[in-house]
């Protein structure tokens, strides 16, 4: 979770946010290892449990769209929305659904779903001491 706060929330330059990284809620992954459990067809198999693949920055700019109040008052950053979306990998994970049969949440609703967490935290506040309103690392 650090790395997403670290690669989402702060100042980074392109060569990062352009970046791509495969997802999954844990939510998600916690249903796999309960279904896995159930499922004879799951012994001793080794099972990818990925949701999809996006970038550093469309999370970014997934994150401004939800909460433009974070953007405006500086505890999120803009980044460079205009990136191209390239996404250097994606795991397959077709034997997993296939074997557990998982519908994996949204991203949008994972993203949601964490930015409510880091807010309920008080992970989400502008650092007074940083200039620009960076937001402070939790």
């Amino acid at each position: 979770m650090l790395t997403w706060y670290n690669n989402v929330m702060l100042d980074k330059p392109d060569s990062v946010l352009s970046g791509s990284y495969s997802y999954v809620d844990i939510r998600d992954v916690a249903l796999a290892h309960v279904l896995a459990l159930g499922k004879e067809e799951a012994a001793d198999q080794r099972i990818i449990v990925s949701a999809g693949a996006t970038t550093w920055q469309e999370t970014r700019n997934l994150v401004n769209e939800l909460h433009p109040q974070l953007l405006e008052a500086g505890i999120t950053l803009r980044g460079n929305p205009d990136l191209p979306k390239n996404i250097a990998f994606k795991y397959d994970s077709t034997k997993g659904d296939k074997i557990l049969g998982v519908n994996y949440r949204d991203f949008t609703d994972t993203v949601k779903d964490t930015l409510a967490d880091f807010l309920k935290r008080g992970w989400l506040k502008a650092d007074p001491n940083a200039s620009g309103g960076v937001p402070s690392a939790y």
